[in-house]
This record gives C-alpha cells, sequence and structure tokens, in this order.
C-alpha cells in the first residue's frame, strides 16, 4: 500500500512523459514518514450528548375526547411548553396561560362551575393544570396554590386535581431547586403529559 501511494506521488510530480525504465524500483524508492500523509477518514467518534433530567412526570388520560375540549387542551399545552422557572422563583398558572378568550383562539368545552357541567370558552383547562400539580408534586416542588373541583373529575384521583378559573383560582408552585426548570406539556395519544426537565 505505501509503495502504490509513493508511486503515484513520483508519478504526479514526474508527469506523464515518464517511461516504463524511469520508473524506480522498489528498493530505490524513497522512504516516507506515514505520519505526514494526512488522513482522510473523518473523525468517526459520537459527540456526547446529555439528556435531560426529568425532575417530575405526570400523565393523565383524557376521557372528554370532544373536539373542541381537545383543541383547547392542545392550545394551553403549546402556550405552556417550554417555560422556564427561574431558581426559587413562582410559577402561576393563569399568569403563564392568561385569560381564557375566543381571540386567543379558546372555545367552548365543558367545565364544572359549582358542581354542574357547562358550556364555556376554555373548558378543558384544568386538566392541563392538575397534569401540570402532578408533575410539580413529584418533582419536589413547593405547592403554593391549588384548588378541589366543586365535582368529581375522572383524569385523576379525589384530591389531586388543581381546578384552575382566570382571576379565581389559581395553580402556583415555587420551583425550590437551585436550577432553573422547564416545563414540558404535550397532548398525543389521547394522554395529557406534563414534566419539569432540569435546565
Amino acid at each position: 500500500m505505501k509503495f502504490l501511494m509513493v508511486l503515484c506521488a513520483v508519478l504526479m510530480l514526474g508527469g506523464c512523459n515518464m517511461t516504463k525504465d524511469d520508473i524506480p524500483l522498489p528498493s530505490e524508492m524513497p522512504t516516507i514518514d506515514p505520519s505526514a500523509i494526512p488522513s482522510i477518514i473523518p473523525s468517526m467518534t459520537p459527540q456526547a450528548t446529555e439528556s435531560p433530567v426529568a425532575l417530575g412526570v405526570f400523565i393523565t388520560e383524557i376521557l372528554d375526547t370532544t373536539p373542541d375540549r381537545v383543541h383547547n387542551l392542545k392550545l394551553c399545552a403549546e402556550n405552556l411548553n417550554g417555560k422556564i422557572i427561574l431558581a426559587g422563583t413562582d410559577f402561576s398558572f393563569n399568569d403563564t396561560v392568561g385569560e381564557r378568550t375566543r381571540e386567543k383562539g379558546y372555545r367552548e368545552a365543558i367545565m364544572l362551575v359549582e358542581g354542574e357541567k357547562v358550556e364555556a370558552v376554555g373548558g378543558g383547562l384544568c386538566q392541563i393544570s392538575s397534569t401540570l400539580f402532578g408533575a410539580a408534586e413529584k418533582a419536589g416542588m413547593e405547592i403554593l396554590e391549588r384548588h378541589d373541583h366543586t365535582g368529581e373529575v375522572h383524569y385523576v384521583e379525589i384530591g389531586r386535581d388543581a381546578a384552575v378559573s382566570f382571576g379565581e383560582q389559581d395553580f402556583r408552585f415555587k420551583n425550590t431547586k437551585s436550577f432553573p426548570v422547564r416545563i414540558a406539556v404535550s397532548v398525543e395519544n389521547g394522554q395529557v403529559h406534563a414534566a419539569l426537565y432540569k435546565v
């Protein structure tokens, strides 16, 4: 292999006018330091990538799959997904999501009001807040505000929900960690997924 490489170099340097007799024998070939020949093989060493650390994960099943309610869930999840909570600071569901209005794209869907099922703009968002509550609790966050529904919801056990109503009931928690955390919320495969990750 070394001989062929050197031979190619000699031919390139000598031009195309060389005859068969001009080609030096292997014993006459100059020695070449292999380290002087640049490698053309790219490095295949994989780059180390650090996986995000999940501090708390919680999942709930979407039992009411009416299109408008699922639409509200997805829209709310998009608003929350990727939000960063700095160390020692508070998170407010209502402050982050804002008022649920038609102008923001929310639709009418069933929600519990005083124990009764009623159609209201933004219906269904309590499932997002309740799922996020489960993730925050598992992550060891300090729960600052949480409200039970006035009636039973079936996507979480009794006492494990977090009812929200803009301007009235909020879900809030404090990041008790010494580092920022990132919220991840998604709606997929008939489920709401919520998680808190170390940043």
